[in-house]
């Protein structure tokens, strides 16, 4: 239990600094493009106007879902970093149990929102999409992190 605490708070710190660093690189030439990874994935699927229009208001959803789990991990960050110097080993276990269990479901709706892209896709679509799926990762890393050319 304390080797997974001590991997969790590692692992807070580097989102942290990963994203307090993120503002200081420029991205990646792809990610120039106007809407970023959105005009990437509409390009690259060759999505139509009604897909697009589907796909953006999927988008709108994932976003507000995402910002609600955003929100319950700063609650609980709160709460974590209030305890500090308290000695409450099992209260400071305890959240940040409970912030690896927000940062997974964030995941899975990341995963569901792709999900619902590759239900966007008539049959004729699809293999653009498994060449994608190889490359979303990377889309969405921080610009510090993308692979080097």
């Amino acid at each position: 239990m304390i080797i997974t605490s001590v991997l969790l708070v590692m692992n807070i710190l580097l989102v942290w600094k990963l994203r307090s660093a993120s503002a200081d690189h420029p991205r990646p030439p792809h990610m120039h493009r106007p809407g970023g990874p959105k005009n990437i994935i509409i390009e690259r699927l060759e999505l139509d106007e009604s897909q697009v229009a589907a796909y953006e208001a999927q988008i709108e959803d994932h976003r507000e879902q995402i910002r609600q789990q955003e929100r319950q991990i700063a609650a609980l960050k709160g709460k974590l970093y209030s305890i500090l110097g308290t000695q409450q080993e099992a209260r400071k276990n305890a959240l940040l149990e409970d912030i690896s269990k927000v940062q997974a479901e964030i995941e899975s709706i990341h995963y569901a929102h792709f999900e619902d892209i590759r239900s966007l896709c008539r049959d004729d679509q699809l293999a653009s999409f498994e060449l994608l799926s190889q490359d979303l990762a990377e889309l969405f890393l921080p610009p510090h992190l993308h692979s080097k050319p």
